[in-house]
């Protein structure tokens, strides 16, 4: 016997050497030795795990519509010695990870204390595997408040969950970065400022740790419309903190921005959120242009949005642009820029998104070049007490008047939107979802909502959708990884069963006791109730809550004994479950304490323990960063007891 385990590599591009020192260093940990594995360049060797594409070992990817897009991995390997076969670099590398699975790894959340590594014989391990993803748009968008290490972890953690697509919302994240570093709510900590320069940095360092990994790169979004008047496209508000304004650029605003009741202004001083008087020619081509320079400056960018101003209601009501809608505008422009890239030879996706007054379709115009673009469905108004649906039967949808138009929160209102998109675009389409971004924290369990987050991926294809990008904090992970750990595994297998996943998660999480655990953290959902907490019960749900809450405190007392009995577990990944455990049921005995004397009608009691809970999270968020994004829990949570 070889006394290593060598590691060949077929296709020496930066992904496969990535997914071949990824394969070395688990199987180092599983055997306890430094030198077991060694990566070798010569594809004729014989005698190792060979990683490469389907073409390097004769496999047919006939079967595939797009192989540079769908992923699909082929694993022979018969004590230590075969193959690890994708359809593209990064499915090499989605292998990698699927054969570490096999063989009793888990990946319970990013970072360095997030992986189980069993303790193997590294030279007699032997999978046979063959599996296509269910979905080819498996990913991730940055939200919330993070630092650089929170990105870096969330990217290197994203491929392992077999995510396959990442997005960075904005030209420059300044504003999500500066959540974290500016601790602007933590009273127990002090600024640590970031420049817009060192942000732009910060884009810049995980952009390349994306790519290293062969991950589709998505980008930008809002913006464009800022960009056009030359405001900044990094900040939200106040704008001008950075920002001196020209007299070129007051002249833009006061002649492009959009005019409603008679004025052409910023909208709530903030420029992303405001549209422009589209109806001109001049600032459709702005647009366009400015597109067509990102595309050709930045090559690492395969998928770039073209999303309007993000705010409901503020559409230009002039003379030009009152009997065209926002969505009409926005295919024309995404025509225009087609025509420039082909003069051009650029070959990137442009996406365009059906999201706030866009939800409503195009009346007049339609997508020339399906090819070149994607449809980006972004139902932000929805309510997440219900699943999507594709029976739209019976339901009205309001049509689409200027500055008059409801949020649908029905499901299946938003769908049937979609459905009116779908009779004109017959493209490639994704989701843009935010089960991560603030309704997480209505359900301090995190069953509940993984449970419709299980049922949303399931139906997908029933709507016509190709996955989901989640927009979302990087933090998801508190008290577990669990619906994170299921929205990668349902996106790579839409069959894959919600039970059966909930039992590989805990098993790994929390080895023995893990039942007691995953009964616990439902009993939780169930009693803070995530449909009463979204506010969509009447008021007789009051007096049930209240009895719901004074269970909590009780049920948290009695699961402690677990907590105490496993908190010292021997596998460093485990212990650290529990711990995050412990600390999670003092957070949510005192939340329950302040939502019950909400539900009885005294906010100064409830106040004074949201208040507590406040101060407990953030007192302990140099422990409990890396998995919960205290700063988003805090300002959502808050707006319960204003």
């Amino acid at each position: 016997m070889s006394k290593d385990v060598k590691i060949i590599v077929c296709d020496p591009c930066q992904t496969v050497e990535y997914a071949a020192s990824e394969l070395a260093k688990y199987l180092e940990i599983m055997s306890g030795d430094d030198d077991v594995a060694t990566i070798i360049n010569d594809r004729n060797d014989k005698e190792g795990i060979a990683l490469g594409l389907f073409k390097d070992f004769g496999i047919s990817d006939d079967f595939l519509d797009d192989p540079a897009l769908d992923d699909a991995i082929d694993i022979n390997i018969q004590a230590s010695v075969g193959t690890i076969a994708g359809s593209n670099p990064r499915s090499v590398l989605t292998g990698v990870y699927r054969f570490l699975e096999s063989v009793g790894c888990r990946w319970l959340r990013p970072g360095k204390d997030g992986d189980v590594v069993p303790t193997r014989n590294v030279f007699d391990l032997s999978v046979l595997l063959q599996e296509k993803a269910s979905y080819t748009h498996r990913g991730m968008c940055i939200e919330g408040s993070v630092s650089l290490e929170n990105m870096l972890d969330s990217v290197e953690w994203a491929p392992k969950a077999g995510l396959n697509t990442y997005m960075l919302e904005w030209e420059n994240p300044y504003e999500y970065f500066n959540k974290w570093y500016s601790h602007s709510r933590n009273p127990f900590k002090n600024p640590e400022p970031r420049s817009l320069a060192e942000c732009r940095a910060y884009k810049t360092a995980t952009t390349v740790e994306i790519k290293k990994r062969g991950m589709s790169f998505h980008d930008m979004g809002h913006g464009w419309t800022a960009k056009a008047l030359g405001l900044p496209t990094d900040l939200v508000y106040p704008w001008d903190r950075f920002y001196t304004l020209t007299e070129k650029t007051q002249e833009k605003m006061d002649k492009w921005l959009a005019m409603m009741d008679g004025k052409r202004a910023v909208v709530h001083n903030a420029p992303m959120n405001s549209n422009l008087c589209y109806g001109q020619q001049e600032v459709q081509d702005r647009i366009v242009h400015d597109m067509l320079a990102y595309c050709k400056a930045h090559p690492e960018v395969d998928f770039l949005h073209l999303w309007l101003a993000d705010s409901w209601n503020s559409q230009c009501e002039c003379d030009l642009c009152k009997d065209t809608t926002p969505s009409d505008f926005m295919v024309m422009m995404c025509n225009r820029l087609d025509e420039l890239m082909n003069q051009a030879g650029l070959d990137t996706k442009i996406v365009f998104i059906s999201y706030v007054d866009t939800i409503w379709p195009p009346l007049k115009e339609t997508i020339h070049n399906t090819d070149r673009f994607l449809l980006l469905f972004a139902p932000i108004s929805r309510t997440y007490s219900q699943s999507y649906d594709p029976d739209t039967e019976g339901v009205y949808l309001a049509p689409y008047v200027r500055n008059k138009l409801p949020k649908p929160k029905n499901v299946k209102e938003n769908i049937g939107y979609l459905k009116q998109w779908f009779e004109g675009f017959k493209g490639d389409s994704l989701c843009f979802e935010y089960h991560f971004w603030r309704d997480n924290y209505k359900d301090p369990g995190y069953y509940e909502m993984a449970k419709i987050l299980s049922q949303d991926i399931k139906n997908l294809r029933a709507l016509g959708l190709n996955g989901i990008i989640e927009d979302q904090t990087q933090r998801a992970y508190f008290p577990t990884g669990f619906p994170m750990y299921l929205y990668g595994k349902t996106l790579w297998d839409e069959s894959a069963d919600f039970d059966s996943l909930a039992r590989e998660y805990f098993k790994g999480s929390f080895g023995e006791d893990w039942e007691a655990c995953l009964s616990y953290l439902a009993k939780v959902s169930r009693l803070f109730d995530p449909v009463y907490l979204r506010g969509e019960k009447d008021e007789s749900a009051h007096k049930d809550a209240v009895v719901k809450m004074r269970q909590i405190p009780l049920l948290v007392n009695e699961f402690k004994k677990v907590i105490e009995r496993n908190i010292g577990h021997e596998n460093k990944a485990v212990a650290l479950s529990w711990k995050y455990l412990l600390y999670h049921s003092e957070l949510i005995s005192t939340l329950s304490y302040a939502l019950k004397a909400r539900a009885e009608g005294d906010m100064k009691v409830a106040k004074e323990y949201w208040e507590m809970t406040y101060r407990f999270a953030f007192a302990h968020e140099d422990f409990l960063q890396p998995v919960f994004d205290i700063n988003d829990f805090t300002r959502f949570t808050s707006l319960l007891f204003k």
